[in-house]
C-alpha cells in the first residue's frame, strides 16, 4: 500500500469510527458523559476497524527511555493548572488517550487525543502532545486530535484533525 493510500485508509477508518460513536453512543455525547467514558467507546469503535493491530487506552508500557518520558512531561505544562502532565490515572497524562500499535514492538501506527467541547484545557496542549508522539523514539506514523461536541443540539457531533 502506498503512503497516500495508507493515509486515506487510516483517515477513512477514523472517520467511520467517529460516525459510529456519534450514532451508537449519542446518549453519552448528548448527556456530556465523562471524557474517559467517551474515549473508551471511541476506542471500541476504532478497534473494529484496525484488524491485526492492538488498540489501547492510556497505554504506559512503552519501552522508550524513561528520561524521554520525563522530558515529555516537563514540556507539556498545562496553563490552566500550572503544572506538568504526569504519568498518572487522573486523566491529565503524558500518554496518548488511544493508540493503535503492535504491543512489544516499535510499530506504532496512530496516536489519538480525544477532547470534549467543554474541556478547559487549551487545545494546544493536545496538539503538542501529539506532535511529540510522532517524534523518536516512539515515532507514531499518524496522530489525530478528535473534538467531541457534547450536550444537546451541536451542529456536528465531532471534528478531527491529523497533526
Amino acid at each position: 500500500m502506498t503512503n497516500a493510500a495508507q493515509d486515506r485508509e487510516v483517515r477513512s477508518r477514523v472517520e467511520t469510527a467517529l460516525r459510529q460513536l456519534s450514532v451508537l453512543d449519542r446518549h453519552l455525547l448528548a448527556h456530556d458523559a465523562n471524557e474517559r467514558a467517551l474515549r473508551h467507546r471511541f476506542a471500541v469503535h476504532i478497534e473494529r476497524h484496525f484488524d491485526h493491530w492492538d488498540v489501547d487506552c492510556e497505554y504506559d508500557l512503552f519501552t522508550a527511555d524513561p528520561a524521554r518520558l520525563t522530558e515529555l512531561e516537563r514540556g507539556l505544562v498545562i496553563a490552566v493548572i500550572g503544572k506538568p502532565l504526569a504519568r498518572d490515572t487522573f486523566g491529565l497524562s503524558v500518554f496518548p488517550d488511544i493508540i493503535v500499535h503492535h504491543r512489544k514492538t516499535d510499530d506504532n501506527l496512530l496516536a489519538i487525543e480525544v477532547r470534549k467541547s467543554t474541556s478547559p484545557i487549551p487545545i494546544e496542549v493536545d496538539r503538542a502532545k501529539l506532535a511529540l508522539w510522532k517524534e523518536e523514539p516512539l515515532a507514531f506514523r499518524y496522530a489525530c486530535l478528535v473534538r467531541l461536541e457534547t450536550g444537546e443540539g451541536g451542529a456536528s457531533p465531532y471534528s478531527y484533525e491529523f497533526v
